[in-house]
C-alpha cells in the first residue's frame, strides 16, 4: 500500500507522513515566526 505526503500528495516511504521536500520546506520555516515577535512587540506597548 502507497503513502502519500500530506502537504503535496507525493508518494512517500512507507511510515512517513511528508515527503523530504516538504519537510525541508517547513524546517526552513520553523525560523520564521512573526506572530512571536509581533506579540513581544505588543506586549511592550
Amino acid at each position: 500500500m502507497s503513502e502519500y505526503c500530506v502537504c503535496c500528495g507525493e508518494e512517500i516511504p512507507e511510515g512517513r507522513m511528508v515527503c523530504p521536500i516538504c519537510a525541508a520546506k517547513a524546517e526552513s520555516k520553523d525560523n520564521e515566526q512573526p506572530y512571536a515577535q509581533k506579540d513581544k512587540a505588543e506586549k511592550n506597548d
